[in-house]
């Protein structure tokens, strides 16, 4: 196990919770960034569900 001085260890406990808070903001990010996106897929699919079959466009293959 490794020994920490106490400035070490308040050193380590800061750069821990830097790290976390950081992860944290990637993570809600992405789950915003996914909810938008999620939101305008929605959208278009329910806007081209109501076009005649002749409009709409040919599924991805």
């Amino acid at each position: 196990m490794i020994q920490f001085n106490q400035q070490q260890y308040d050193a380590e406990v800061a750069y821990r919770r830097d790290r976390i808070a950081r992860d944290y903001r990637i993570a809600h990010d992405w789950e915003s960034a996914a909810r938008r996106a999620g939101g305008r897929v929605k959208a278009l699919w329910s806007r081209e569900s109501k076009l005649p079959k002749a409009v709409r466009r040919a599924p991805a293959h």
